[in-house]
């Protein structure tokens, strides 16, 4: 049977620890709860642990600095930062206070498997019984990001910005504000938008807001107004116009002229 290494877990979580997040390192580590003041202050008798995980949800000022006493308070044990938000600074500030891992919430299975794995390996290095010659070689993965091509992230991205349109239809979506969500430049966004839809930014939303308008004109007890309102036009006028542009004729004739196709038919 695998040893199980002992990790000191560090809650600075606002709200609980999800169950799943807890049985998931279970499953590897016997893990031991320490109470953050506790750790704090350096008179009172600890237990040396394998690891410390710090587990956070939003990171704060005291929460980042006990991290750093601890790391150094025990400079040989391992800490791994646990966090549900993620940014580049943050990512770039746990490198430099040096901590062993860095593990962004929701975690996967594999990736606490192969952090068990590795101090496992680190462990056979404290061990006097063992060579010098023996080389300690983490188990690395290449980024997901760098297994994309450009193209392939261009698309990703575009995707991206097509789905949040088809989920807040009936809301105002400005292109600058989708550029931000898509971490671009509203320039590149721009450029980048026509370049796979062959239609300006524009161009697309107003032909699914119709494309969704002519959806609900199938129903001739909802009023032209509500749909109008409904796919994101505050402006009944400037619906109809539009309406007419993209269609070729206004909703009111094309809603009358569905419904002679329909008795014809019957």
């Amino acid at each position: 049977m695998d040893k199980k290494l002992q990790l000191a877990w560090v809650d600075l979580t606002l709200s609980e620890s999800t169950l799943e997040t807890t049985e998931i390192f279970e499953a590897f580590f016997a893990i031991k709860r320490i109470n953050a003041q506790k750790l704090a202050d350096t008179n009172c008798p600890i237990i040396h642990p394998d690891a410390f995980i710090f587990e956070y949800d939003f990171p704060d000022r005291e929460g980042l600095k006990l991290l750093l006493e601890t790391k150094h308070q025990f400079s040989s044990t391992p800490i791994i930062m646990l966090t549900e938000q993620h940014s580049e600074e943050l990512a770039i500030w746990a490198l430099h206070a040096r901590t062993w891992d860095y593990i962004i919430k929701p975690i996967k299975t594999e990736q606490i498997r192969i952090l068990k794995n590795e101090l496992l390996k680190l462990e056979l290095l404290k061990d006097p019984t063992k060579s010098k010659r023996y080389l300690f070689e983490r188990e690395l993965h290449t980024p997901t990001e760098a297994k994309i091509s450009p193209a392939d992230q261009s698309e990703e991205i575009i995707q991206r910005a097509i789905n949040y349109i088809s989920a807040h239809i009936n809301e105002k979506i400005s292109e600058s504000h989708l550029a931000n969500l898509c971490s671009m430049s509203p320039y590149r966004f721009s450029r980048l938008f026509k370049e796979y839809c062959s239609c300006t930014f524009q161009e697309y939303l107003v032909q699914q807001r119709i494309d969704e308008a002519v959806r609900l004109l199938a129903n001739p007890d909802t009023p032209i107004s509500d749909i109008a309102f409904t796919v994101g036009f505050n402006d009944a006028s400037y619906f109809t116009r539009a309406f007419r542009r993209y269609v070729g004729m206004s909703p009111t004739e094309f809603r009358a002229h569905k419904n002679q196709q329909l008795q014809s038919d019957n």
